[in-house]
């Protein structure tokens, strides 16, 4: 027996035999035997028809579907005895060739994990926007609440600040018309929150319900260029409200009870509540910057990965994907899709998450981070922390097979974490 081997892509392998007389004439013969006995004629019983009205009925034929079985049986004893580890259910015969008493020669391509050589995924500098509550986000957080528990009175003219206006916008196209599609219906704008468009304070001063005016908004963004540089651009768009309502708003009386209230039975003076506001939000923004460090690092990591993903693999996790986005737009009443446009749409996701995944085993083996008692246990009593539930409880679940990924997984965020460089470059929110 002779073997041949062909690389088509890195997750795809074909293997070439070639089979003498000698090594297959035994295994053809037992393989036309069997065949035989299972042939009934009229006029003969099962299994006693002559071999000479069989070849005469049959011809060769027999010979060739006895040698797709010698070629199965050959190809499983090439998998047994270890010279290649196929994907299950991924083989196939792509060509064979057979005549009597020649060479019989076959071709299976089967897919394999791809083989993967590590490159950088330590020592790696990420940089990431530091998000630090800011006075006006604060303030923001606690008109919010404050309005919670407000009345409204209906006024007639907008003459200060302290005002709720109700507004339906429309965009101002640059023929003069509106487009109400790029803009919204009863949008409610609190004039003295500090985060509100200063031209609508401004323009609406002394407009009634019915009175429309028009405000401005300035949109600045970067372009990332192929060259690497970047170009800020800022465009200015305008807009049309119509004011619907002008609202008064009287605040509640800011007492002992109002602030337990709102903090949950926690906080007695603003003091406190301000600073409970501001530690769940900071709480908020270290786990978006946790993150984004996360996704950023991945990336960097997964740009010296540009293999392809075993097809197999990669059409499972599409029709999940799929699957789960056809489920999703059922459950919100959404307008259906075709099922080939959601395909399109969401490959390239696939594939970047399976090569994602492949480098991620190769980096857990290379790293030997394995799921020990010991680990399951660590991170029952880190979760246990952060929610409350026993540890005992937490860890008969990670014990499990539904647990396992997620410990797995857990361990090989620290690992990354512990062995790069995360860089917060300073900005206020």
């Amino acid at each position: 027996m002779e073997t041949k081997f062909n690389i088509i892509h890195e997750s795809e392998k074909e293997i070439e035999v070639t089979l003498t007389p000698e090594d297959y004439t035994e295994s053809l013969n037992k393989e036309v035997k069997k065949l035989e006995g299972k042939i009934e004629i009229k006029g003969f019983r099962k299994g006693k028809v002559p071999p000479q009205v069989i070849k005469r009925m049959y011809g060769e034929s027999l010979q060739y579907e006895a040698a797709e079985e010698v070629v199965q049986k050959s190809f499983a004893e090439i998998v047994k005895g270890g010279t290649i580890n196929p994907l299950p259910g991924t083989p196939r015969i792509v060509d064979l060739k057979f005549k009597p008493a020649e060479d019989l020669t076959y071709k299976v391509r089967y897919e394999v994990n791809p083989e993967i050589e590590l490159k950088q995924y330590k020592g790696i500098e990420v940089e990431v926007d530091e998000l630090v509550v800011s006075d006006s986000i604060l303030a923001e957080e606690l008109i919010k609440l404050y309005d919670g528990q407000s009345s409204r009175e209906q006024v007639d003219t907008v003459d200060s600040d302290d005002l709720m206006l109700t507004l339906d916008i429309a965009k101002v196209l640059e023929d003069g018309s509106l487009d109400e599609k790029a803009g919204g219906k009863n949008m409610e704008v609190r004039l003295n929150n500090p985060n509100v468009n200063a031209d609508i304070v401004a323009n609406s001063q002394g407009k009634k319900a019915g009175d429309v005016f028009e405000f401005s908004f300035e949109d600045k963004h970067t372009h990332d260029h192929e060259d690497g540089s970047k170009e800020e651009h800022t465009v200015n768009f305008k807009y049309q409200a119509a004011i619907v309502k002008i609202e008064k708003i009287n605040p509640p009386e800011k007492t002992e009870a109002l602030f337990m209230e709102l903090s949950n039975e926690e906080c007695k003076t603003e003091d406190e509540l301000r600073e409970k506001i501001k530690k769940e939000l900071q709480a908020y923004y270290d786990q978006r910057m946790e993150d984004l460090y996360l996704s950023k690092l991945e990336e960097k990591i997964l740009n010296d990965y540009q293999f392809t993903p075993p097809a197999s693999f990669l059409e499972r996790y599409l029709n999940r994907l799929i699957e789960e986005e056809i489920e999703y737009r059922k459950k919100r009443k959404m307008p259906e899709v075709k099922r080939s446009d959601i395909a399109a749409a969401m490959r390239s996701r696939a594939e970047r998450a399976l090569r994602w995944f492949f480098v991620r085993e190769n980096i857990v083996v290379e790293e030997n981070l394995e799921v020990t008692p010991e680990k399951v246990t660590e991170v029952a009593e880190n979760v246990s922390k952060t929610t409350g539930y026993p540890v005992d409880m937490l860890i008969q679940f990670y014990s499990g097979e539904k647990g396992f990924d997620e410990v797995k997984s857990r361990i090989f965020t620290d690992f990354l974490k512990s062995n790069n460089v995360k860089k917060l470059v300073s900005k206020a929110i």
